[in-house]
């Protein structure tokens, strides 16, 4: 997932990993008497100095490239929005999610994201037609995403563009 934070200084805390025995990474959270032995023993103090993100997308979206946008191609409400890669996660026994170029919205007065919108999604009835995996804002302002499946280029632009 791709936490997106406010963070108003450096040194601030805005999560943490811990390591399981077994060499994988995790969010540490304790839960009395169900492995807790392996957990952080300072794991309240840190959740209480913890900022939470302002905006996440759900987990497996596997977020690796994102822009922000500068022009006002696709109109001046746009301008500061991020448009974001997702290449979604393969090996998966669940429903596959990602798989999409969605744009996250920022407010103007505030500066805060407050929503996402789905703009290419290359996941049709469970088909992946295109893994998006970084975003690029072109000279005249429309948005470049790559594929690492496919090795492909794609333009997004205004319709009749």
């Amino acid at each position: 997932a791709l936490p997106i934070y406010d963070v108003p200084g450096i040194g601030q805390f805005t999560g943490f990993k811990d390591e399981h025995p077994s060499g994988r990474h995790f969010v540490a959270f304790a839960r009395p008497g169900i492995g807790s032995e392996i957990f952080r023993k300072d794991i309240l103090e840190l959740a209480e100095k913890t900022i939470l993100p302002k905006f996440t997308f759900p987990g497996h979206y596997a977020i690796t490239g994102w822009t922000f946008l500068a022009k006002s191609y696709f109109g001046a409400d746009h301008m500061g929005d991020a448009f974001v890669a997702s290449k979604g996660s393969t090996g998966r026994t669940a429903e596959k999610v990602g798989y999409s170029v969605d744009r996250v919205m920022f407010d103007k007065l505030n500066g805060q994201p407050y929503g996402s919108w789905k703009i290419v999604s290359t996941l049709v009835d469970g088909q992946t037609y295109a893994r998006p995996t970084d975003c690029a804002e072109a000279p005249d302002g429309s948005i470049f995403f790559t594929d690492d499946a496919g090795r492909k280029i794609y333009r997004i632009s205004k319709a009749g563009k």
